[in-house]
């Protein structure tokens, strides 16, 4: 019974030496494979076989820093701007016409008042108005009725007997269409008949004025072509032409008809064609 147990024994120990060198030798095996390899190591392990590249140890491999993400471009968009539109040009406005009344036209007016040597003035105005169209070259430059007016360039009224009221006169302007023109015409001339022959009332009065008109025209030359240019101015004054006023005035009443000459031509400007 005693060699059986040391037998036993001694079975025991032999398997704990076994165990415990077996478990230190795989302890050193790992210690190894997780060491770093030398360079001596590495350069042997190299030669033993070339085709395996030796891995660097660990702590000498550079740490991997993580590239930035690119943030992605946000590209605008660009808006093309269209072209602008081309505005057309506006059309010209018509521009006016401008017609030349030239001198020599005779311009035929009728008094739109009463003339009366009483209570003119000299460069006193009057209103009169035409009595047919101004035309050039075959165009209406001044309508019939235009409004055109007058200047009293001398006066005279003879209260005393066997005197003669006398009256000139001449036009200064016309109107059309809001614009006035600045017209120059001859000045015609009346007088009235003496106090001492009869007081002149009725139509014909024009032709008694008109025949007195020769001694203003004719102080000079010859006075029976005077007296001719009068007598015709006479009959052009027409009905409702009044020689003798009340004490001895000159009236030329409203409606008279006159034509004077115009002496220095005038630029008209018409409204444009439309």
């Amino acid at each position: 019974m005693a060699s059986s147990k040391l037998l036993t024994l001694a079975l025991l120990f032999t398997a704990t030496s076994f165990f415990s060198s077996c478990s230190k030798k795989n302890t050193d095996d790992v210690n190894d494979t997780d060491a770093p390899l030398t360079e001596e190591t590495q350069q042997e392990q190299a030669k033993e076989n070339p085709t395996e590249v030796a891995k660097p140890s660990p702590d000498k491999q550079k740490p991997q820093t993580s590239k930035p993400k690119p943030v992605p471009v946000v590209k605008e968009e660009v808006k093309k701007q269209q072209p602008a539109a081309k505005k057309e040009p506006k059309p010209e406005p018509p521009k006016p016409v401008i017609m030349t009344v030239d001198a020599g036209k005779d311009f035929n007016i009728s008094l739109s008042e009463d003339l009366d040597t009483k209570s003119l003035q000299v460069d006193q105005s009057f209103k009169a108005a035409l009595t047919s169209p101004i035309i050039v070259n075959g165009k209406e430059v001044l309508p019939k009725n235009a409004t055109v007016t007058g200047k009293v360039v001398a006066v005279q009224n003879e209260k005393k007997m066997g005197g003669r009221s006398k009256l000139e006169v001449t036009l200064s302007q016309v109107y059309l269409d809001g614009a006035s023109y600045n017209l120059k015409t001859n000045t015609i001339p009346f007088q009235g008949k003496s106090q001492t022959g009869k007081t002149a009332r009725n139509t014909g009065a024009g032709a008694a004025v008109g025949a007195g008109i020769g001694a203003a025209v004719g102080k000079k030359g010859d006075k029976g072509k005077a007296a001719g240019i009068g007598a015709a101015i006479g009959a052009a004054l027409g009905a409702g032409a009044t020689a003798i006023g009340e004490k001895g005035s000159l009236v030329l009443e409203q409606g008279t008809t006159m034509t004077f000459n115009l002496e220095r031509s005038v630029n008209i400007e018409l409204p444009p064609v439309k």
